[in-house]
């Protein structure tokens, strides 16, 4: 009922903004994804899975309407991922954002399906581009923007209780000189009045950007706490330090990041080709272990990124990355590692197209019985529109 109501209610934003398209300003975009992806012994053994191909394809149209200074609606309309396997498979369309800003009481209004984005871009420890059903108010002090909100992270409709599970949450984000910063606080409680599951929960979550010079620096930082959200009552955290220096047309990268306690950096923390369940091409995620919960488990990712814009339309890089990960699953009571080495390219086929190809090569220790060496390659064709 949940989603066929969300589908509903963003059609009938769409078709409000069709109506009122004459006296406010649509601003239609979109992007096109067609991708690839082979893997080659992704489960560190060679007799279990050997090869793995496949191909799919993403189609993504937003519909942003000005209604007037102080009113806008922003919608999404996805049709993907669709396999390629699937030929006669009809597209599934779905609207993954449809929202509403009102700028009244003296702040910003957001109401509905958010792409919610939260840290570093590109490496955002704790979400990026991932639609949450907020009601967010935001108002702007001097540098610094203050906003709270709820979010309905599950509705529910128990025997005892409703069975929500409601988010409170609090933000400040704010820029002084070249540092940039930003600080998120969550509180969760459930009523699912269920003795299996934790009542409590809460998140912190700052991070920060500043450029020293030709270098920038940035961080970020995630705890959660409480027994909603971990394992065991235990608290989980984690979080990274990482320098970029730009020497056009050279960009050199250094990267350390650390998971306590089993923190699983989910939704698109993506640093190299091997380590990001966010993608394709990924075997792992990172701070994924088998012994989530003790004190003793832990990830280490250290990397080393070179990136070479050879022309204007062509750029190409490589990485070197080191991961210690303890208690991995399959390895027992021993910590576990991953060399790995990507080789990645760029090349702009035409205006707003680029096609995109990338080569991991991974050689683990101790992460399975077997250790077998792997690889992956991921290519797909962009446009951007």
């Amino acid at each position: 009922m949940k989603k066929a109501l969300s589908f509903a209610v963003a059609l009938g934003l769409v078709a409000g903004a069709a109506h009122v398209a004459s006296a406010a300003d649509l601003t239609i975009t979109g992007d096109t994804r067609l991708r690839g992806v082979y893997l080659n012994n992704a489960d560190f053994n060679d007799k279990v899975q050997d090869r793995e191909q496949k191909m799919d394809q993403r189609y993504r149209l937003n519909a942003d309407v000005k209604v007037n200074d102080d009113v806008t609606i922003n919608t999404r309309l996805v049709l993907g991922n669709q396999d390629f396997s699937d030929a006669q498979g009809a597209f599934q369309p779905k609207f993954d954002i449809a929202d509403m800003s009102i700028k009244a009481l003296g702040g910003t209004w957001t109401i509905g399906r958010q792409d919610v984005n939260w840290g570093n871009a590109p490496l955002p420890f704790l979400i990026k581009d991932v639609p949450q059903d907020w009601i967010l108010g935001a108002y702007k002090v001097g540098d610094i923007t203050l906003g709270g909100y709820l979010n309905k992270a599950l509705e529910g409709n128990a025997k005892n209780g409703d069975g929500d599970v409601n988010v409170w949450g609090a933000l400040a984000v704010g820029k002084a000189g070249e540092t940039t910063w930003g600080v998120l606080l969550n509180y969760a409680k459930s009523d699912k009045n269920d003795s299996t599951a934790g009542d409590t929960g809460f998140l912190v979550d700052p991070y920060f950007a500043t450029k020293i010079g030709p270098a920038t620096v940035l961080g970020e930082i995630a705890y959660l706490g409480g027994d909603l959200l971990n394992k065991n009552d235990a608290a989980q955290y984690g979080g990274y330090v990482a320098g970029v220096v730009a020497l056009d047309p050279l960009t050199l990268t250094g990267l350390i990041a650390y998971s306590h306690n089993g923190y699983v950096a989910d939704t698109h923390f993506a640093p190299s080709l091997l380590i990001g369940s966010t993608q394709d091409t990924a075997i792992i995620d990172f701070g994924m272990t088998s012994d989530t919960g003790h004190d003793d488990d832990s990830s280490l990712l250290l990397g080393a990124v070179a990136n070479y814009k050879v022309s204007d339309k062509f750029s190409c890089g490589a990485l070197l990355g080191y991961l210690s990960a303890s208690k991995y699953a399959g390895n027992g009571n021993e910590t576990g590692s991953l060399v790995e080495v990507d080789l990645t390219a760029e090349y702009e086929l035409a205006k707003n197209a680029k096609y995109k190809i990338g080569v991991g090569y991974g050689m683990p220790d101790k992460l399975s019985a077997a250790d077998d060496t792997l690889m992956v390659v991921g290519n797909a064709v962009e446009v951007k529109w």
